[in-house]
């Protein structure tokens, strides 16, 4: 965002920061994994590697804003600037994106204050990533805090500290709000007689009940001094409580915003790395959301789907009809728009006519409901139900559905933690059930639990984990699944 007089631009990303050379630092891989198995996983983190590197905070400053002169431009306008601007930024990227707009802005920058994740500075500097980091002398203040990505005492004085900056500009000021994923909890505001402990309770309750991020963020603006249009009022030069509802729609007229980064982009860049390893690729949604029994429910019917069309079988192919209508009731019971299941479908003539393998792609945020007391997050949990699934549909069936076939199904957060764990998502496959029952793990016990980060570390070594670390990102989910047949090998072509 960016604020002047009768000026603001929101700059918003939901695609945040990785280290440039990023590699996922994962996988011990046991020998009761296959070698099939083990060269899709490796594909698997290649297209979401691939995914939150085309996001890098960096790249996407700097093909979106550029200093020509004494005028800043963004995208398709411009603002005059001299040695006015003021910069204020919250999210998981915003670290990353501060450091690109100093370098960028130089002079012209006044101050700034931003609210990042606790560990941020401490995670960039152990991994070398100094391009990510501000100046030494810089006058941008940092401040770390929501821990678990839950609102603090910390991030609660970052708030106060951006507000205070924001009402102490000028009609000559120019504002630069950065905001990225994560940004809600490192933005804590709450609208007296409010407190920090009573919005946390509230968010908490929420969430564990299943409340979509866009149910949490409708409660939060409502609770907030600054979400929902409050920092754009803060900026401007009047006094919020003296001005009519007229004068509101004004400063709103004058808020710019620009997405500099998306979900869409990640996939597409996903898609592009995917079909460079010679995948038919097809990006199914890229705002998949929902409970994530049902969702998980649906991947796994897809994947049950495109096998049985694949098949010779002509019995597995009389199944497919009754999949695919379920498939499209749940999609119409999440909402899901651009779900568009028949045209996503159609790639499977390609797969016939081609003999390629296909990878099917997909991005969002689910939720989970909370019934046990164990440490999981929502990917780990959505790959261990596709497990199952799988897992069950081919205990029903007299003949193996997944027998030509090899399949990876990858979940993984791109901010590299999956709820309050230490995990970005898991693997999930065929055998995977069926083998964790020879290692006296019970899947469905986990899941009843809410358990799935305690099995995946036990269970097979802790392989099917993905573990990245902070990345310092965030462009919510990645869920991609790879089918192939099994006489099908597929060379490395990049």
């Amino acid at each position: 965002m960016v604020c002047s007089f009768r000026r603001y631009l929101w700059l918003r990303s939901n695609h945040q920061l990785i280290s440039k050379n990023w590699q996922p630092k994962i996988f011990k891989m046991s020998a009761s994994v296959i070698s099939g198995e083990l060269s899709l996983k490796q594909k698997c983190l290649e297209i979401f590697q691939t995914a939150i590197n085309s996001v890098l905070p960096q790249n996407i400053i700097k093909n979106n804003i550029s200093l020509e002169g004494n005028r800043l431009r963004i995208q398709n306008q411009s603002f005059p600037v001299h040695n006015n601007v003021h910069v204020a930024g919250f999210g998981k990227a915003v670290m990353g994106m501060a450091a690109a707009v100093e370098q960028i802005l130089g002079d012209h920058l006044v101050q700034g204050v931003i609210s990042v994740p606790l560990g941020t500075q401490k995670v960039l500097r152990l991994a070398g990533k100094k391009e990510m980091l501000l100046r030494p002398q810089t006058k941008i203040q940092v401040q770390e805090g929501a821990q678990h990505n839950l609102p603090d005492e910390n991030a609660l004085k970052a708030a106060k500290r951006i507000h205070h900056l924001a009402e102490g500009l000028t009609e000559s000021d120019l504002l630069l709000v950065l905001i990225s994923g994560g940004g809600s909890a490192l933005l804590p505001a709450p609208t007296p007689p409010v407190t920090l402990e009573e919005k946390q309770y509230l968010t908490k309750q929420l969430a564990s009940k299943g409340a979509t991020i866009q149910e949490l963020n409708t409660v939060r603006k409502s609770l907030s001094l600054l979400k929902g249009g409050g920092l754009a009022r803060a900026a401007y030069p009047a006094q919020p409580s003296t001005r009519t509802h007229q004068e509101e729609t004004q400063d709103y007229a004058h808020v710019f915003n620009f997405i500099v980064g998306s979900n869409a982009i990640a996939l597409e860049e996903a898609k592009c790395k995917s079909e460079s390893l010679g995948y038919n690729t097809s990006i199914l949604s890229t705002g998949v959301s929902g409970d994530v029994t049902t969702v998980a429910r649906l991947f796994s019917l897809l994947i049950r789907y495109v096998c049985s069309v694949l098949s010779v079988h002509g019995s597995q192919c009389a199944q497919a009809s009754s999949m695919k209508d379920e498939m499209l009731q749940i999609i119409g019971s999440l909402e899901l728009p651009d779900f568009r299941l028949d045209s996503r479908l159609e790639l499977l003539e390609n797969v016939l006519s081609s003999g390629k393998p296909l990878c099917l792609l997909a991005g969002g945020e689910t939720t989970v409901q909370l019934r046990g007391r164990g440490k999981g997050g929502r990917n780990q949990e959505m790959a261990l139900r596709v497990a199952l699934d799988l897992h069950q549909a081919k205990s029903m069936t007299p003949h193996d559905p997944f027998a030509k076939h090899e399949i990876v199904f990858l979940s993984g957060g791109t901010d590299g933690q999956d709820g309050p764990t230490e995990a970005a998502g898991g693997f999930a496959y065929t055998e995977m059930v069926e083998n964790a029952f020879r290692e006296g793990l019970n899947v469905e016990d986990f899941l009843n639990n809410n358990d799935s980060f305690t099995f995946f570390s036990k269970f097979n070594k802790g392989a099917d984990l993905i573990m990245t670390g902070l990345t310092s990102t965030n462009v919510m989910d990645v869920q991609a699944i790879i089918i192939q047949p099994k006489e099908t090998r597929v060379s490395d072509q990049c």
